[in-house]
C-alpha cells in the first residue's frame, strides 16, 4: 500500500513509546527490592548474634516470620505491578492499532460488523494471559520464586554484615549492592582462630549463573518480558482480525545495542539479525528472547485489492450471503530462508532444552521443532528440496523495490525454496519487465521537471530552489511510491509553468527576482546565519570582513542593536523577528509589502552589517573618536541601503526615506546635519560617499573622522571667499554636525561659508 513506509515510523513510534513504559515497571520493580533490602536491613540490627556464630533464619523464629512477611508482600507488589502493565500495554497496544486503522481507512465509514472485527480489544484473551502457565507455573509462582531467592541471598548477606561486626546502615547499604551484585556475597569470614572459612549459609547458597545469581534483576526481567508479550500478543490477536492484513515484518530495534565494559552502549549481532524479515500473519511473534527489543509491523494488501474485497463482502451481505476474502499478491506464505537455516542448526542441541523459546513454543506443533510448523504458518515442511540461492541477491533486489514500484514479489521465495529454476527465472523476468516499465515512467517524470527547471528557470533561483526540492521528495527511491510520486511530479511541472509565467510578468514589471539563498520563512536566527554566510561567500566586497553572521537577540536598554565586527551581531527581539518577516518577504516577491517597522529594522540591521566592513576590526575609541565612527557607519549604511536590498532581490527600496531621514536611531541628528552641509553646498554626493566609504572599510575606527572632513573636501566645499578651507574649520564643521543645526548654521555664517 502506497504508505507502508510512513506507517512503519508511526508504529515504531509508537513500540519506542511502548519500551520506555515497560522500564518504568522495571524500575518499580527495582525500588520494591530495595524497599524489601532496607526491611532485611531493619530486622538484621534487632539480631543478637553470639561471638562467632553465623545466622540462619531457621535458628531465629522470629526474625524467619518477619522474613516471610517482607517475602510475601515483595512477590505480591511484583505481581501487582506486572499485571498492570500487562493490561495498560495490552490497551497500548490496542491504541496503536486504532491509530494504524484511523490512519488508513475511513473507520467511520466501517460497517457494524466491520468495526467490530478490527475495533476488538479482545480483552476475554488478556485474563487467559494472564492466567498461562510457563513450565508449570502460573504467574505468582514465577514470581514467588524470585522473592524466595531474595530472602536466601540476604540470609546470606545478614550473616556476612553481623559476622563483620556492620552497623545497620552499613548492612542495609551493602544488602541494596548484592541486588544487582550478588557475586559480592561469596566472600569469606575470620572464625576465632583468625581462619578464614565460608559461612554455613554461604555454603548453602547455590545461585544461577550470570545474571540469573539476582533475584532482583531476573524479576526486572520477568516484568519486562511479560509486559512486552502482552503487548505484542494483543497486537497479535487484532492483526489476525484484520483481513487485508497478509504479513508482518519483524524489524530490528533501533536501539540494537549492548553495554561494553565501559558500560557504553555498542552495536552487536545476534539472533534478531538473522531472525529478522517476511513472515506469515499467523506466525506468532512476542519476540526472540527476553527483553528482546524487535518489533513487527503488518505487510498489508494492495489498495484494490481491500477495496474489492471489501464491495465483494458487502454485496454478500445484503443477500445474507458469506463471503471468503480472495487471496492478496502480497500475501507471505512462508517464514524466511533464514529462520529455517536458524531452526535446523539448533535442532539437535534443542531436544536437551528444559524450556523451549517462546517463537517454538508458539509456532511449531507441540511447542517442539520436532513437531513441524503449525498448519497455516508455512506453505511447505521444513525439511525441503535444495533451495535456489544463487537468485538471493535479485530477490532481495526486487524485494526492497516492491513498496516503490507496487510489485508483486509473494511468490519469488516460495518458487525460490521450492527449487524451480525454470518457473523462478519466469517470474523474476516477469517482476523486473514491471519494475523497468515503471521506473521509466518516474524518470521521464522527473526529466521532464529537471530540464524545464535548468532550462527555463534560468535566472528564477527561488522557484528553482521550490521545485528541485519536488523532485528531490519525489525520487526514486525505497520510501517512496511511484504511484503517488509521478503524478506529484507531473502536477509539479504544470504548476511550475504557471508560477514562472507570473514571475517573469512580475520581473517584466519590476518585480522582485528573490536572491536563491533567502528562505520563504525564518524559524530560527541560525537560518539567517545562513543566508548571509551564502550571499556573503560570493560577494567581491564582503560584507562580513571577519566571520560570517552569528545572529542573536539582546536584552541591551538603550540601543536597536550591535555587533563586535567579527560577524557577532544583535539586534532587540522586536528588530530581529522584523528583519525575520522581511526576508521572507523578499523571497516570496512581496517586497512591496515590507512594513514600515520592518524597514527600519531592515536599515538597523544593514548598519550593523556595515560595521562587520570594516577590515581591521573592533578596537577601543575614545567617546568623540566613537561619535564620528558612528557618524560616518550610519551615513555609509543610509546611502547603501538600496544595494543591500538590491542584492537581496528587491525591485526597489522599502521606505527609501531612511535613506535621508531615520529618527529610529540616536545618531539622526549628526548624519541629517552632514547631508544638509553636502545638499546647502552643493557638493557631489558620489564622491562624498566614495571617500567616506572608502575610509570607513579600510582604516581603523579611530581615524574616521579623517574620511569625514576629506569627503567634503573631495566633494567641493568652498569658502565664499575662495580660501582654502583649513583643517581647522573642517574639525569645526564636524564638531557642529554632531550638535544642533542652527548652531551648524550660525558657525558657517560667522566663520565666511555662508551669508
Amino acid at each position: 500500500m502506497a504508505k507502508e513506509n510512513q506507517l512503519i515510523i508511526q508504529l515504531r513510534g509508537f513500540d519506542a513509546k511502548h519500551y520506555i513504559r515497560t522500564e518504568r515497571y522495571a524500575k518499580q520493580v527495582a525500588k520494591l527490592y530495595q524497599t524489601a533490602a532496607d526491611e532485611f536491613a531493619s530486622l538484621a540490627g534487632k539480631i543478637n548474634l553470639p561471638a562467632g556464630g553465623t545466622f540462619n533464619f531457621d535458628d531465629f523464629p522470629k526474625a524467619k516470620k518477619q522474613a516471610r512477611g517482607i517475602v510475601t508482600r515483595l512477590a505480591g507488589k511484583i505481581e501487582a505491578v506486572v499485571t498492570s502493565g500487562q493490561r495498560s500495554e495490552w490497551l497500548a497496544a490496542c491504541q496503536k492499532n486504532d491509530a494504524f486503522l484511523a490512519s488508513i481507512l475511513r473507520t467511520s465509514k466501517l460497517t457494524k460488523e466491520e468495526a467490530e472485527r478490527y475495533q476488538a480489544r479482545n480483552l476475554e484473551a488478556l485474563s487467559a494471559f494472564q492466567k498461562r502457565k510457563e513450565n508449570g507455573l502460573n504467574l505468582s509462582q514465577r514470581v514467588w520464586k524470585y522473592a524466595e531467592e531474595l530472602k536466601d541471598a540476604m540470609e546470606l548477606g545478614i550473616d556476612v554484615g553481623l559476622g563483620e561486626g556492620k552497623s545497620a546502615q552499613q548492612l542495609s547499604r551493602d544488602l541494596r549492592q548484592y541486588l544487582n551484585e550478588p557475586d559480592r556475597l561469596y566472600r569469606r569470614v575470620r572464625d576465632k582462630g583468625g581462619n578464614l572459612r565460608l559461612s554455613k549459609a554461604a555454603k548453602m547458597y547455590h545461585p544461577g549463573q550470570g545474571v540469573y545469581r539476582s533475584s532482583a534483576k531476573n524479576a526486572q526481567r520477568l516484568t519486562r518480558t511479560e509486559i512486552n508479550m502482552a503487548y505484542r500478543e494483543s497486537e497479535y490477536l487484532r492483526w489476525q482480525q484484520l483481513d487485508f492484513i497478509v504479513g508482518i515484518r519483524v524489524m530490528l530495534s533501533n536501539n540494537h545495542t549492548i553495554k561494553n565494559s565501559k558500560g557504553e552502549p555498542v552495536p552487536f549481532v545476534d539472533i534478531c539479525d538473522t531472525l529478522a524479515g517476511d513472515y506469515p500473519k499467523t506466525f506468532k511473534f512476542v519476540g526472540w528472547h527476553p527483553q528482546c527489543r524487535c518489533f513487527a509491523v503488518p505487510i498489508m494488501a494492495d489498495y484494490d485489492e481491500y477495496n474489492k474485497n471489501r464491495a465483494n463482502r458487502l454485496k454478500a451481505i445484503v443477500k445474507g450471503a458469506q463471503y471468503k476474502s480472495l487471496p492478496s499478491r502480497r500475501t507471505v506464505k512462508d517464514v524466511p530462508k533464514a529462520f529455517r537455516d536458524y531452526i535446523s542448526s539448533i535442532e539437535e542441541r534443542a531436544k536437551g532444552w528444559k524450556s523451549m523459546p517462546y517463537y517454538i513454543r508458539d509456532n511449531f506443533n507441540g511447542g517442539k521443532i520436532s513437531g513441524g510448523l503449525k498448519t497455516g504458518i508455512a506453505s511447505k515442511a521444513m525439511n525441503t528440496v535444495e533451495p535456489c540461492t544463487d537468485f538471493d541477491s535479485d530477490i532481495a533486489y526486487y524485494k526492497r523495490w516492491a513498496y516503490s514500484f507496487g510489485l508483486d514479489v509473494s511468490s519469488l521465495d516460495t518458487l525460490r525454496n521450492s527449487g524451480n529454476r525454470a518457473a523462478l527465472t519466469g517470474e523474476i523476468d516477469k517482476v523486473d519487465n514491471v519494475l523497468l516499465q515503471r521506473k521509466r515512467e518516474w524518470l521521464r517524470a522527473i526529466s521532464d521537471l529537471r530540464d524545464f527547471i535548468d532550462k527555463d528557470m534560468k535566472g528564477f533561483a527561488d522557484l528553482q530552489k521550490e521545485y528541485t526540492n519536488i523532485i528531490n521528495a519525489n525520487e526514486v527511491h525505497t520510501s517512496n511510491y511511484y504511484g503517488d510520486c509521478i503524478p506529484k511530479l507531473q502536477q509539479a511541472l504544470s504548476k511550475a509553468k504557471t508560477d514562472l509565467q507570473k514571475a517573469k510578468a512580475e520581473v517584466a514589471k519590476g518585480g522582485d527576482n528573490p536572491h536563491p539563498a533567502l528562505r520563504t520563512a525564518y524559524t530560527s536566527d541560525v537560518q539567517v546565519d545562513e543566508t548571509f554566510a551564502k550571499i556573503n561567500k560570493e560577494l567581491t566586497e564582503k560584507w562580513f570582513e571577519n566571520g560570517d553572521l552569528k545572529l542573536t537577540p539582546t536584552r541591551r536598554t538603550g540601543v536597536n542593536g550591535f555587533t563586535y565586527m567579527d560577524g557577532r551581531l544583535s539586534l532587540t527581539p522586536d528588530r530581529l523577528a522584523g528583519v525575520k518577516s522581511a526576508l521572507a518577504k523578499i523571497a516570496t516577491r512581496h517586497s512591496a509589502d515590507i512594513t514600515k517597522g520592518e524597514a527600519d529594522a531592515m536599515a538597523t540591521f544593514w548598519h550593523e552589517i556595515t560595521h562587520n566592513r570594516n577590515k581591521p576590526g573592533n578596537m577601543y575609541l575614545t567617546d568623540t573618536q566613537r561619535r564620528y565612527m558612528e557618524l560616518a557607519n550610519e551615513f555609509v549604511s543610509r546611502k547603501t541601503l538600496p544595494e543591500f536590498y538590491k542584492k537581496l532581490g528587491c525591485s526597489k527600496t522599502p521606505y527609501p526615506e531612511f535613506i535621508t531621514n531615520r529618527n529610529s536611531t540616536g545618531y539622526n541628528t549628526m548624519v541629517n546635519n552632514y547631508d544638509w552641509v553636502i545638499s546647502n553646498f552643493g557638493l557631489d554626493a558620489n564622491k562624498v560617499l566614495a571617500t567616506v566609504k572608502r575610509n570607513l572599510y579600510n582604516e581603523v575606527y579611530s581615524d574616521q573622522l579623517t574620511g569625514l572632513k576629506q569627503g567634503l573636501l573631495d566633494g567641493g566645499l568652498k569658502r565664499l571667499d575662495g580660501k582654502k578651507v583649513s583643517k581647522s574649520d573642517l574639525n569645526n564643521i564636524l564638531k557642529c554636525c554632531c550638535c544642533g543645526r542652527e548652531t551648524l548654521e550660525n558657525w558657517l555664517k560667522q566663520n565666511g561659508y555662508m551669508n
